[in-house]
C-alpha cells in the first residue's frame, strides 16, 4: 500500500476503487461533489455528501455550498429541479423571469 501512505486512507473503510484527487478532502466536513469523491466506494466523500445526496438526489452541481445561501446561482448545473433552483435561491427569478438565460442577472431591468 504504497510504503504505508495509504494505512489510514484504507482503515476507514474506503473502497480500492476510491480515487479521489486528494485523501485529505475525504470527510473534511465539506462535500466535495464529483465523480470521483461523492460515491459508494469513498462513502459519499468520507460522509460530507450524505446530507446533500438526501435534500438534493441528482444535483450535479460542483459547488454545494451555493444552494440556499440567499444568492440565486444561476449557472446550469445549480438552477435545476434537481438542485431545486439553487436551493430556492433561484425561484423568485424563474417565476418572474421564465425561460430566461443569462450569467447576470442584475443587469435585467436596469
Amino acid at each position: 500500500y504504497d510504503g504505508g501512505d495509504c494505512v489510514e486512507f484504507n482503515k476507514k473503510g474506503y473502497s480500492t476503487d476510491c480515487k479521489p484527487y486528494d485523501t485529505t478532502t475525504l470527510g473534511d466536513g465539506k462535500c466535495d461533489n464529483n465523480v470521483y469523491q461523492n460515491t459508494p466506494e469513498c462513502l459519499y466523500d468520507g460522509g460530507d455528501c450524505e446530507d446533500f445526496n438526501e435534500k438534493y438526489p441528482g444535483c450535479e452541481t460542483w459547488n454545494p455550498d451555493s444552494l440556499g445561501n440567499g444568492v440565486c446561482d444561476l449557472w446550469a448545473e445549480a438552477n435545476t429541479l434537481e438542485c431545486l433552483y439553487d436551493g430556492g435561491d433561484c425561484e423568485d427569478f424563474n417565476e418572474k423571469y421564465p425561460g430566461c438565460e443569462t450569467w447576470n442577472p442584475d443587469s435585467l431591468g436596469n
